[in-house]
């Protein structure tokens, strides 16, 4: 997938991380806006928090995750700037790697203990299972 591929409006969840790379925040909401291929920067909401506009600073690294088609995928990015000033505050950000597919998967393991006896029947050469 690519990034001009990203449909207006889909929901992305930020994930922020300071200099040293440590996540600092998680599970922040914003919006795609547009992506300019020219520039490679793209145009997204100002996440919110309690309904408060969230500020992100300059050079913060982010990750992106949005959905599309019962899938999930993520990229890095930098945040170029912020824009409060305008009617909907936006920031620019420059995605800094691909856009990845995450497989998500749920397993679970089940123990099931029950008791079988294999019965062998030579003249048919059949099996029969029967439970004890």
């Amino acid at each position: 997938m690519k990034y001009h591929q990203i449909a207006l409006g889909t929901k992305l969840e930020l994930e922020l991380f300071d200099e040293k790379g440590e996540k600092v925040t998680s599970g922040l909401v914003s919006q795609f806006e547009s992506y300019d291929e020219d520039s490679s920067l793209m145009k997204i909401h100002n996440p919110f928090t309690q309904g408060k506009i969230y500020t992100i600073n300059s050079g913060t690294k982010v990750k992106v995750y949005f959905s599309r088609e019962n899938d999930i995928y993520v990229f890095e990015a930098d945040v170029i700037e912020g824009k409060a000033a305008e009617p909907v505050p936006m920031m620019l950000i420059r995605p800094v790697s691909p856009i990845e597919k995450i497989e998500r998967r749920s397993f679970s393991e089940w123990t099931v203990n029950c008791r079988w006896s294999i019965v062998l029947s030579i003249p048919k050469m059949r099996l029969m299972w029967k439970s004890r």
